[in-house]
């Protein structure tokens, strides 16, 4: 048969695809590892001799009477990393996929329900969707192999993966999204490809609530992730985010109360999520929370401290620092708003920031991750300026605390509980020329402010 007449059959073959399932197949073609489901070995290190020979002695074992379910299956990855590998000729492709899924099938005689070959043989059927294989054991629904492969193994993570993602590709996009969320009830170890591949699945959909469960400690995992990775789409669905929170807090507190969980991992659930928290009114419910959490276990200190944090808002402020601001008098704050990892605790250096018209300073907050030293009152001054140029130094009005709390992280809080004149400009300022760089953070998490308290 003519290489020309072999091409015009292929051409003939992709005209019945779906757009889906061509994207999809020229996904393969192209070698892309994600049109797989569950992925075979990586036979890519082997020379062409060497590839030649394995699939040779996969064949000869597999053809062998009384050949195994294990001897079969590797016969079956041998032929799907072949076929995603290079491979010059759609239809020398299309053949090797055929073959797997004609040995996947052979291996489902002896094994009629085991789920991952199930999947992997829904995987590759669905992705040969319009092309018909002339071998045995090759006709069928990919969908009832997939309902079959979940029904045998209901909390098989890979295989709840795998449905996802066939559902994904034939375009049944709100199943999808229902397996994925099976997925993460059940697995907190996902690859970076299924990770990514979740997150693109959020970010699309507009409703994180449909994919992630609303308990610790998927929320905070992802919404974490989002932070970090992908802060724009976090900022868009931070109303989302902040109702999953919410009601994730609120199962933290009934679990608690309940004695489902112990104290600590209540607590620790807690100060895990305070970095990624999408709200101020989250925000806000936790420091109650933990206020709560404080006065239980008879710390009034730090319980008085976030039930005083809890009943402000935050402010909205300008971030900055100025390093070497040895006259802190006249030092301006420079470095506006950066994410760099910003020291407080070296060589004079200063941090602070700007607050707008119409807001009140009732608490200056530095917090910090950090399991050595923190500045103490001592080595602090606080200035306050309506210009950034002209610093008054704060002598009294205002006292200095230090916070531990101690959990998974160890965190550290400076809090300046402020009672003197309202200024534009604050900054808080380390006296020493000491270069400790201990107590430091992005300036986001280092730097916060909250208002007066609620009438």
């Amino acid at each position: 048969m003519s290489r020309t007449f072999l091409t015009i059959i292929a051409v003939l073959m992709l005209g019945t695809l779906s757009l889906q399932s061509l994207a999809r197949l020229r996904a393969a073609w192209l070698g892309n590892s994600e049109a797989w489901v569950i992925e075979p070995p990586d036979y890519s290190n082997l020379n062409r001799l060497e590839k030649e020979r394995e699939l040779f002695e996969a064949r000869r074992a597999a053809s062998a009477y009384g050949a195994s379910f294990s001897t079969q299956m590797r016969l079956a990855n041998v032929l799907r990393s072949l076929a995603l590998g290079p491979v010059d000729k759609f239809e020398t492709r299309s053949a090797l996929l055929c073959q797997s899924l004609s040995a996947i099938g052979q291996a489902l005689k002896l094994r009629p329900h085991d789920s991952e070959a199930l999947a992997a043989w829904a995987n590759i059927k669905q992705l040969l969707s319009g092309i018909e294989c002339s071998l045995p054991l090759t006709s069928g629904d990919y969908r009832q192999a997939l309902e079959l492969a979940q029904n045998s193994d209901p909390t098989n993570t890979r295989v709840i993966y795998a449905s996802a993602m066939i559902s994904f590709w034939s375009g049944d996009t709100p199943r999808c999204d229902r397996l994925l969320k099976q997925v993460l009830e059940y697995d907190l170890h996902l690859s970076a490809g299924q990770q990514r591949f979740i997150a693109a699945r959020i970010s699309k959909s507009g409703a994180p609530q449909m994919i992630v469960p609303a308990r610790y400690p998927q929320v905070q995992r992802w919404s974490e992730y989002f932070k970090q990775q992908l802060p724009e789409d976090f900022g868009a669905l931070a109303r989302q985010f902040g109702d999953l929170q919410l009601e994730a807090l609120g199962r933290n507190q009934a679990e608690f109360d309940s004695g489902t969980i112990s104290s600590e991992l209540y607590f620790n659930r807690i100060m895990s999520s305070l970095d990624s928290f999408a709200s101020d009114e989250v925000r806000r419910r936790a420091d109650s929370a933990l206020a709560g959490y404080f006065s239980r276990v008879a710390d009034e200190e730090k319980a008085e401290y976030f039930k005083l944090r809890a009943s402000m808002p935050a402010l909205q402020i300008n971030r900055a620092a100025v390093f070497g601001d040895s006259r802190p008098e006249v030092g301006n704050l420079v470095l506006w708003n950066n994410n760099w990892l910003t020291p407080l605790d070296e060589f004079y250096s200063s941090v602070g920031f700007y607050l707008a018209e119409a807001q009140s300073v009732r608490l200056i907050e530095l917090s910090a991750r950090t399991d050595t030293t923190v500045p103490e009152a001592s080595e602090l001054q606080v200035f306050g300026s309506e210009d950034n140029y002209n610093w008054n130094q704060l002598q009294a009005g205002f006292t200095i605390k230090n916070l531990n709390i101690e959990g998974t992280v160890r965190r550290s809080y400076i809090a300046i509980d402020v009672n003197s004149k309202p200024f534009k400009y604050w900054k808080v300022h380390f006296t020493l020329a000491d270069r400790r760089r201990d107590f430091k953070g992005p300036l986001e998490a280092l730097v916060n402010a909250y208002g007066p308290r609620s009438k």
